[in-house]
């Protein structure tokens, strides 16, 4: 019986092959789409549980209550895990990792004698003993449990022994080697692991014992402050409530930190969390949110159920194409039964040929939009066995849910009828496909709303003025401030290309920010706050061009002098930002004087509103150096930096950025989260509009004796088009009163991680509908216009 209805089945495809290729086509973008999203979701889903006893290892946070304002931080004083290895005794294992030495240069002798130099990207840390029994490596040379015992060790993994020592460097060979940090000390290559696999939080592959001697050690006692560099892992025994170790905590915190201004909850945030959970970030990047896991679903499950639709929209229309087939069926005793499952074997059969073509075009396609998927993630049902069900469970689910409303159709079709030529659909047949248009039009609304909400907000961040001028301005960093900076910024503006330099700690805008606590008397009141804080050199306001709103510039020799932004201002009651003038402040023992209110800027990305900030002159905490240039001297003025950095600094590795391109990359998340919904959203449409055309194509079908009779009687063949297209536009107009209110939804929970964003108002709504409506009128309008051209006679006499 299968056989048979194998091969009447491809009979029928191919006395349909357009039908059969459009059917094709919408099932295979439905189940390419969703087994990427599928394969992205277990992707992201799979961060950091490699690890041994991921489930019991917990990163401690803690987030602050300070002035009315809410932070989170990952990072903890130094003293504090040493303390809590003494004073909590649930936790079984505690290290400590410290990354707070931003981008350091290696220094290694190669075979020749020479010394290479390498910059690294963040990828090293300075751990205590027990972070290979934390996080998981493979091990190529070394001994897992002693290597980093010593004193200044390091191990490395795979990918930095090729780069230091050759690619063809044997990692037994490279143990006993050494490598130089930061041109302070010399360690001793004493292990070699595997590189991080892309899943991980911490991708890190130099890892320093803490082991350092007192000349470098890093561990101090001050519990006042705190670096996101520096961070506390714990393992808890089976058993072990992190609750436990909570309430704990709250104890721990109330012996060791004395500040009353502030509410402070340290506790254990599980490691398997820290991929999903954006109030902490994330050093790498690496932050996907619930809420863009469950985005990513709901359009997979969208897509299916459009490819879906489509294919109960275009399968109906053959109802009356194939009426005599089932007839005949019928006369020769097959029953009601039989007619459904030789349909549903139709549409199994062409649910595979589907589901082939989706696996074989989803590499391919992957590699296309790698950036968004990652490189590990890959289509292999063969040897992926949690793959293998999904697709074959989606292949089941689509057939049931495409197949059986056809099938059904089908087999209520009665043989006399069809004999006679009196075939007529079962009541609510019409109002079932008009249904299903409707529901597709509202997911394709819905897809189109939200991709020009994420191009407009995403153009908004790129475009958005940060309050001062960002553009022709180079920023590099400044590795040792002990050397005449003074020097070198003359050096460089005595170059025509070159109009200004400045150094700070942190630059303008950037992911590094500091802050702390400043006091001022008003009113012989003392008050205090919080505040971020730029160390900067006298000509930073002219470098980066920020504008003054009352006072004066910095001067040089007056070290008293502070500036603050109109929001410090207002934050300290001033409704005039000139009434802060002359106001005495404290903020770190910086003790000044406030001789200027600066305009408000952007010192971190759009995600978080300006925070009130203090700039004062300490050019000895300089980090990053700027230099504005003359665009049109861009190469003379590259050279020149290059050149004058290199003598100032020989022992580094020079490296720059243009500060447009630094803040570009605040928002590369949300760009590639946007291409992805583009090209989703773009699938979605087209199915759609394959679904629409196969309901024109029964519409014009089973009224074409009424366009004949119209055009006999003087209809224009305009006429006629438009009266078969104010139906589809009434379908578009109910989709839209659907997918309206959900998108807005929608779109207000996503919009709402950023403080400043795009309105959603009337205009985005309408143009979102503008497009669907043109869409579909594209897609009527092709079709109506074929039948309504039709030669009347030739209909007629067919009728």
């Amino acid at each position: 019986m299968l056989s048979h209805y194998l091969k009447t089945s491809l009979r029928a495809f191919r006395r349909t092959k357009t039908h059969t290729l459009v059917n094709l086509l919408g099932l295979t973008l439905g189940l390419l789409c969703a087994t990427l999203i599928f394969q992205k979701l277990r992707y992201e889903a799979s961060f950091d549980q490699h690890h041994p006893n991921a489930e019991r290892t917990f990163r401690i946070v803690h987030q602050n209550i300070e002035f009315g304002n809410t932070s989170h931080q990952r990072g903890i004083p130094y003293p504090f895990a040493e303390a809590f290895r003494e004073e909590i005794p649930e936790a079984d294992l505690v290290v400590l990792i410290d990354r707070n030495f931003g981008r350091p240069v290696i220094a290694v002798e190669q075979e020749n004698g020479e010394v290479a130099r390498f910059r690294e990207q963040g990828t090293m840390a300075v751990v205590q003993p027990g972070f290979f029994d934390l996080f998981a490596y493979d091990w190529l040379a070394g001994d897992r449990t002693t290597a980093l015992d010593g004193p200044y060790t390091i191990v490395l993994s795979e990918t930095l022994v090729a780069k230091y020592f050759g690619d063809d460097a044997v990692p037994a060979d490279v143990l006993g080697r050494l490598v130089t940090f930061d041109n302070a000390f010399d360690l001793r290559v004493t292990g070699v692991v595997t590189d991080p696999i892309e899943t991980s939080s911490l991708p890190m592959e130099g890892l320093i014992s803490a082991n350092l001697g007192e000349e470098h050690t890093r561990i101090n006692d001050n519990w006042g402050s705190v670096s996101s560099g520096v961070q506390t892992y714990v393992r808890l025994p089976e058993g072990v409530d992190p609750e436990t170790v909570n309430a704990k905590l709250v104890d721990f915190v109330d012996r060791h930190f004395d500040d009353e201004s502030s509410e402070l909850t340290y506790f254990l945030q599980p490691l398997t969390a820290m991929h999903f959970d954006d109030r902490f970030g994330s050093e790498y990047g690496g932050i996907i949110t619930p809420g863009e896991m469950y985005t990513l679903g709901l359009i997979g499950l969208l897509l299916l159920l459009t490819a879906c639709i489509n294919f109960v929209n275009l399968n109906t229309t053959l109802v009356f194409r194939r009426a005599k087939e089932v007839g005949v069926r019928k006369a020769l005793g097959g029953t009601p039964r039989e007619i459904r499952g030789y349909f549903m074997t139709e549409t199994a059969f062409l649910t595979a040929v589907a589901l082939v073509l989706a696996l074989l075009l989803a590499n391919p396609v992957r590699l296309l939009i790698r950036d968004f998927f990652g490189e590990s993630v890959v289509v292999n049902p063969f040897t992926d066995p949690v793959l293998l069900a999904f697709v074959l469970g989606a292949g089941a689910l689509l057939t049931l849910a495409s197949g059986l409303y056809p099938a059904w159709l089908m087999s209520r079709l009665r043989a006399s009828e069809v004999v006679k030529g009196q075939v007529n659909a079962p009541g609510g047949f019409l109002s079932v496909r008009r249904g299903l248009v409707v529901v597709q039009f509202a997911i394709s609304q819905i897809l189109i709303i939200g991709t020009l909400a994420a191009v407009y907000q995403t153009q908004y961040l790129r475009s958005a003025p940060l309050g001062y001028d960002t553009s022709a301005v180079i920023e590099f960093e400044v590795p040792d401030n002990t050397v005449d900076l003074a020097t070198l910024a003359t050096r460089l503006e005595a170059h025509s290309a070159i109009e200004q330099v400045t150094f700070s700690n942190s630059g303008a805008t950037s992911g590094s920010t500091w802050a702390g606590n400043f006091h001022y008397e008003k009113d012989t009141t003392r008050i205090e706050n919080n505040a971020q804080i730029k160390l900067v050199e006298e000509d930073y306001l002219k470098t980066y061009r920020m504008p003054l709103v009352a006072g004066r510039d910095f001067v040089r020799g007056d070290s008293s002098s502070i500036i603050i932004n109109e929001a410090l201002a207002e934050l300290m009651g001033y409704e005039n930002p000139a009434e802060a003038l002359d106001t005495p402040l404290d903020m770190w023992n910086w003790e000044g004087v406030v001789t200027g209110v600066v305009r408000d800027f952007n010192t971190n990305s759009l995600h978080q509103e300006i925070s009130p900030t203090v700039i004062a002159v300490a050019p000895d905490y300089a980090y990053v150096g700027a230099a504005r240039i003359q665009m049109n001297q861009r190469v003379e003025a590259l050279e020149v930096l290059e050149a004058a950095w290199g003598d100032t600094f020989p022992a580094f590795v020079y490296s720059y950025e243009f500060l447009d391109d630094t803040i570009a990359e605040f928002y590369e998340g949300e760009e590639a989260f946007q291409r992805i919904i583009n090209a989703f959203a773009l699938v979605a449409i087209l199915i759609g509009c394959i679904g629409l055309f196969g309901l024109v194509s029964y519409t014009t079908a089973r009224r074409a004796k009424e366009v004949g009779v119209r055009k006999v009687l003087g209809a224009s063949t305009g006429h006629i088009v438009a009266r078969f297209t104010r139906e589809f536009v009434v379908l578009v107009l109910l989709g839209f009163a659907v997918a309206s209110p959900l998108a807005f939804l929608m779109l207000r929970a996503w919009l709402a991680d950023f403080a400043y964003r795009i309105d959603l108002g009337p205009g985005l709504f309408a143009l979102g509908l503008g497009a669907s409506l043109a869409l579909a009128l594209a897609t009527v309008g092709v079709r109506t216009y074929r039948a309504a051209s039709a030669d009347p006679a030739r209909v007629l006499r067919a009728e």
